[in-house]
């Protein structure tokens, strides 16, 4: 035995260590020294700090020995890469904080960051992430300088952690595309947000990237392209988290990420985690042969229960690692784990694929499928939009009860007067009506004619939005009309939560998703809203070609009644290539013309039209005015748009015919200027 007085310094702290007995033979490692060290502390009941410095000849361990990290295409070579567990969550349960970002504690609790991390290699883990998913300034409400320190120290307590047992990932989560105040995050926001992130990473010397729990690839293409012109050498592994039904958030299929991403030069690797636990995702990686490419599976470790506020997953290391070795025999070549997973679940893990042999046995080759044929709904309201024919569309609003009978008689009538489709209203002004998309079914059914619900953003989340395209699908609605929402009445807001989670640019991306794999055998058309009393007229232009980018076919705009918004159709029309529905709103009366002006937003009835109402009118009267104004304004639009959305007032269907008997609506046919291909998908 040897006496040896031990000295550890770690920058400028150091702590020392004095008679600590350690046997030697001829060679020592420094793994060796600190697992001794360790367990003399516990029995010696040394002050943490000595604990700390200790740790921090940990982190120098490759540096001072010199020996170079493993490459990842060297692992792969060799066999499965087994990657780490869930970060946030097992944090959550060892810390007891569930509702601070864990992030913050690579600042406030790095002993416990560096724990994990060396918990997972004990585990088994060849490929660890650092503790850094959702360090961003939007998430954690911090300072670029601040992100840049909580980066560095993330990847630093990774390294002290594992040391040379294991390589380290630069973990990168999605970017929130809204703040907490529902402002949308621009692209060019995103852009300069992830390359300080990536910047922060290269600075630390990381050269893999583990970009994780995606829905698109969107923003992330030129990042991707970024992090190899810094770093050639790099190894990028993009990761999605998709449904049960085996889609993303933003409705791209497997089978569609599977194709795209093979064809991503920049990335080296692709795959799946969060979203579903391991049988789900077997499930949906069966039909595939995954035998060709670089592809992960880090699952959930099922599917959690909300328990006094708090969501607990089940302890089921064993039934993870059977299923997780299944997985391995389909080809996947990086397995761990994501929400709910802990140390336990990779042990089990590399237990299974030690007894299975999973990564000896050749990947199942893809089953061969079966063609369906599905019958294609006729959309007779898109189809004479696309031939230039003037097609004219008319709003109705759902009752505030349950009784529908007014509603079908008013359809009725508008379907015999020549209207090509009804619209319907998604609770206007945020005042709770009958669901849009139910009555849009029923009207097709009982009235048999094109139907367009109105699809807002306000009471629904993104997985409640597919839920009800599906739905709408499922009914034989071919067109939508997708708008963000009007805001709730301030208030209201105490009882009454917006959801927001999408925009209305946001859900007409997801609907080309879904155009372009679930419903790719009848797409929907979709259109979208365009408000032309905004005061950056500029504004208006870019947010409908973003629209029109993300898959609008047609756009309806708010009533006009201004010269000032006439001229702002036109320039919409002519700056955007894109077929617009002038809006027009027959008046009823004063009380009518001035309430629009008080409390609808995006409406404005110029004073000259107010005048030529009076309070002592009677109703007949009155209505005519309105049907007069309305013809003057089809008259000056007409030329300038390429149909029709008249908006019912108070459900008046005898109004809106009159107004067309008044036009020749009915029998009249625009000559086609010029067809727009409306895409499908």
């Amino acid at each position: 035995m040897v006496e040896w007085p031990i000295c550890f310094v770690a920058g400028q702290a150091a702590a020392s260590i004095v008679g600590v007995s350690i046997g030697i033979g001829l060679r020592i490692g420094t793994s060796t020294i600190i697992a001794v060290i360790e367990e003399a502390v516990t029995e010696m009941d040394i002050d943490m700090d000595v604990v700390d410095a200790v740790d921090a000849m940990d982190a120098v361990e490759g540096s001072v020995i010199g020996v170079s990290r493993a490459d990842v295409h060297e692992l792969l070579k060799k066999g499965i890469v087994m990657a780490d567990g869930a970060m946030g969550t097992y944090y959550a349960k060892l810390s007891g904080d569930s509702h601070r970002p864990p992030e913050w504690a690579n600042l406030r609790d790095p002993q416990l960051i560096r724990d994990i991390h060396r918990q997972y290699v004990q585990a088994g883990a060849q490929l660890v992430r650092t503790n850094t998913f959702s360090a961003n300034t939007i998430t954690l409400d911090c300072t670029r300088d601040e992100l840049a320190e909580i980066v560095a120290r993330g990847f630093q307590l990774a390294v002290e952690g594992v040391g040379e047992q294991a390589l380290i990932a630069a973990d990168i989560g999605p970017l929130p595309e809204f703040t907490a105040e529902h402002a949308e995050v621009c692209l060019e926001r995103m852009h300069n947000e992830y390359v300080c992130i990536v910047d922060a990473f290269l600075e630390q010397g990381a050269t893999v990237f583990v970009f994780e729990t995606l829905s698109d690839a969107r923003t992330l293409e030129p990042i991707w392209r970024y992090i190899k012109e810094q770093s050639p050498d790099g190894f990028i592994l993009a990761q999605f988290a998709v449904t049960a039904e085996g889609t993303t958030r933003k409705g791209l299929s497997v089978d569609r990420l599977l194709a795209e991403l093979q064809g991503q030069e920049c990335l080296d690797a692709f795959g799946f985690n969060c979203g579903v636990g391991p049988a789900h995702l077997l499930r949906l990686l069966r039909q595939h042969d995954l035998s060709s490419f670089t592809v992960s599976a880090l699952p959930n470790a099922g599917y959690p229960e909300i328990v006094h506020e708090r969501t607990i997953f089940h302890e089921n290391p064993q039934y993870f690692g059977e299923l997780m070795a299944d997985l391995a025999g389909l080809g996947v070549k990086i397995l761990g784990g994501c929400c709910g997973t802990t140390p336990a679940h990779i042990r089990a893990l590399t237990e299974a694929l030690q007894t299975s042999g999973a990564a000896a046995r050749p990947a199942r080759q893809r089953p061969v499928r079966r063609s369906v044929q599905h019958e294609v709904v006729p959309n007779h309201f898109a189809a004479k939009l696309r031939r230039g024919e003037f097609p004219v569309a008319v709003e109705l609003d759902p009752p505030f009860n349950s009784d529908v009978d007014a509603i079908l008689r008013a359809a009725r009538v508008l379907k015999d007067a020549g209207v090509n489709i009804i619209t319907i209203a998604d609770s206007p002004l945020a005042r709770a009506r009958m669901d849009s998309l139910v009555l849009a079914g029923m009207i097709r059914r009982e009235v048999g004619m094109d139907v367009m619900p109105h699809l807002c953003c306000r009471d629904r989340n993104g997985i409640a939005l597919k839920s009800s395209l599906l739905a709408a699908h499922a009914q034989g609605i071919r067109s939508i009309l997708a708008v963000t929402g009007d805001p709730v009445p301030s208030g209201e807001r105490g009882e009454t939560k917006a959801v927001f989670n999408l925009n209305s640019i946001r859900l007409l991306e997801l609907i080309a998703h879904m155009n372009s794999d679930v419903f790719a055998h009848d797409p929907l058309v979709v259109g979208g809203a365009l408000n032309m009393l905004v005061p950056n007229v500029d504004a208006c232009l870019e947010r409908t070609r973003r629209k029109q980018e993300q898959g609008a076919q047609f756009v309806l705009s708010q009533p006009v009644f201004s010269d000032e918004a006439m001229a702002n159709l036109e320039l919409v029309r002519r700056y955007c290539q894109i077929p617009v529905l002038g809006g027009i709103m027959p008046l009823v009366s004063r009380r009518n013309a001035q309430f629009l002006n008080n409390e609808v937003p995006g409406i404005q009835v110029p004073e000259a039209l107010v005048q030529r109402f009076t309070s002592q009118m009677e109703r007949e009267e009155a209505a005519g005015i309105g049907a007069a104004i309305a013809t003057d304004l089809i008259g000056r639009m007409r030329p300038n748009v390429d149909g029709l959305y008249i908006i019912a007032p108070f459900n008046r269907a005898q109004l809106v015919v009159d107004v067309m008997r008044r036009c020749e609506l009915g029998a009249f046919q625009r000559p086609a200027l010029g067809t727009y291909p409306l895409h499908r998908g």
